[in-house]
């Protein structure tokens, strides 16, 4: 397996083990820096690996209610900050 693979993989299992990174490398043979090496680097090439697949929806600005046209009869927010809102 190539390092880049168990490496990842590491990270993959450290990520659902809920361990803090030092108790989870306790038997490894790297030290938490090598690991936060890897950590950064899965997390750049997933992110973008999921936006290469985004397809943004375009809306024609005279089809979108106003807000104060309309009946609002959804709202979700995000844990990050964004909302979506849907207008009858």
């Amino acid at each position: 397996m190539e390092l880049r693979d168990t490496m990842f993989k590491d990270v993959r299992l450290w990520k659902s083990s809920g361990k803090k990174k030092s108790e989870f490398i306790k038997d490894k043979n790297y030290n938490v820096a090598k690991f936060e090496y890897w950590i950064n680097k899965y997390n750049k090439e997933t992110t973008e690996s999921f936006t290469q697949h985004f397809k943004e929806i375009p809306i024609q600005e005279e089809l979108s209610p106003k807000p104060d046209q309309s009946e609002k009869i959804m709202e979700i927010e995000t844990p990050t900050g964004i909302k979506i809102t849907i207008y009858k």
